[in-house]
C-alpha cells in the first residue's frame, strides 16, 4: 500500500552546558552542532560564527518559552506575531489518516498498516501511532479487531449510525437549552419547505400509498402518543420522497429531537396537524410543488407558536 504521508517533526529537546559549535547528541541524533541565535538555541549543520560556552534550556516543540541562559542573558521578549502552536505528534497523525480516510485514499473496510509501519512512514514512536488510532476509533473512524487476522481497519458507516450520533448529540445541546425549541422549528421551516416542493417533483406511487397510510392511521388514532408517531413518521416519509439522502440526513435528527415538544398540545391541535398533513400529501399527489411548499410553510408556522407564543411568523424561505 502506497500512502503520501508528512513526515512529523521530531519534538527535539537539548539540556545541558553546550559548546556551541561542537557536536552534541540532541534526542538521538548524533553529530548535530548548537548555534545561538537572536531567540534561541538551534540545530546547524555550519559551523557557528563565534562558539562560546553557556548554558541553555533548548526547546524547538513549544517556541521560545523554554529558551534559557546564564550570567545574565536576556530572555526572548514576547512577540505580537500571529503564529500556529505546534501540535501534538499523535494529533498530527491522527489528522493525516483522517485525511487519507476521508478522500478515499483508505477505503471503508481496508485494512490500515501495521502501527511499526506507520510509525516509520511518519517517523514517530510506535506509541505515538497507538494513541493518534485510538483518536481515531473514539470519532468511529477506524475499528480494531484482535486475533491472527485482526488489526486497524477502515470504519464501515451506515446512514442510520450518523443519524444516531447527530440526534443525541442535538438532544445533549437541546437538555442544556443551548438550542431551543423555537430555533429546531426555525430550522424546519428553512429546510422541510424546499424539501416538501421537491417531494412534489420526485414522489413516486409508493411514496403516496406510504404517506396516505399515515394520514389515515393520524386521523383514526385517538392516543396523543401514537397521533405523535404517526404525524413524525409522515415528515420523514416526506423527506424521503425527495430522493435526496443528504437532506434526510440533515433533517430526520432535528426531526427526531423537536417530538418531545409536541407530547402536550393544546386540544384540537393534533385534528389541525392532520388536516395539514392531508392536504400536503394532495398537493404532493397532484405534483404542485409550490402548493405543497406553501401547506408546509403554514404547517410549520403553527408548529412554532405552540413552541413559542412570542413567534409573528416572519420566517418566510
Amino acid at each position: 500500500m502506497k500512502l503520501f504521508i508528512e513526515r512529523i517533526d521530531k519534538h527535539r529537546t537539548y539540556s545541558g552546558n553546550a559548546d556551541l559549535g561542537a557536536h552534541h547528541k540532541v534526542n538521538g541524533f548524533p553529530k548535530c552542532k548548537l548555534r545561538r541565535s537572536n531567540m534561541f538555541l538551534e540545530v546547524v549543520d555550519g559551523p557557528p560564527a563565534s562558539p562560546r560556552r553557556k548554558h541553555w534550556t533548548y526547546s524547538d516543540c513549544n517556541g521560545y518559552r523554554s529558551g534559557k541562559r546564564s550570567q545574565g542573558a536576556r530572555m526572548p521578549a514576547e512577540t505580537d506575531l500571529e503564529v500556529a502552536r505546534i501540535r501534538p505528534a499523535y494529533d498530527q497523525v491522527a489528522s493525516q489518516l483522517k485525511l487519507l480516510i476521508l478522500n478515499g485514499s483508505l477505503a471503508p473496510g481496508e485494512r490500515l498498516p501495521a502501527e511499526s509501519s506507520l510509525a516509520a512512514a511518519f517517523g514517530v514512536s510506535r506509541n505515538t501511532v497507538r494513541e493518534a488510532l485510538r483518536m481515531l476509533s473514539s470519532a468511529g473512524l477506524v475499528r480494531t479487531e484482535r486475533g491472527v487476522t485482526g488489526g486497524t481497519f477502515v470504519a464501515q458507516i451506515e446512514l442510520d449510525d450518523v443519524s444516531e450520533f447527530l440526534e443525541s448529540r442535538l438532544g445533549l445541546l437541546v437538555g442544556s437549552d443551548s438550542i431551543s425549541p423555537a430555533e429546531l422549528t426555525e430550522a424546519r421551516i428553512m429546510l422541510e419547505v424546499p424539501c416538501a416542493r421537491q417531494a412534489a417533483l420526485r414522489r413516486s406511487e409508493e411514496d403516496l400509498d406510504e404517506l396516505q397510510t399515515l394520514v389515515d392511521a393520524e386521523r383514526d388514532d385517538r392516543t396523543g402518543w401514537s397521533r405523535g408517531e404517526h404525524s413524525h413518521e409522515f415528515h420523514l416519509r416526506l423527506l424521503r420522497a425527495t430522493g435526496n439522502t443528504v437532506l434526510e440526513l440533515m433533517l430526520a435528527p432535528v426531526l427526531s429531537i423537536s417530538r418531545p415538544n409536541m407530547l402536550q398540545p393544546k386540544p384540537g391541535t393534533w385534528d389541525a396537524a392532520n388536516d395539514d398533513h392531508a392536504r400536503i400529501l394532495d398537493a404532493v399527489r397532484r405534483r404542485d410543488a409550490e402548493e405543497a411548499a406553501r401547506l408546509t410553510l403554514e404547517h410549520l408556522h403553527r408548529v412554532r407558536e405552540i413552541n413559542d407564543p412570542n413567534y409573528l411568523g416572519d420566517l418566510n424561505p
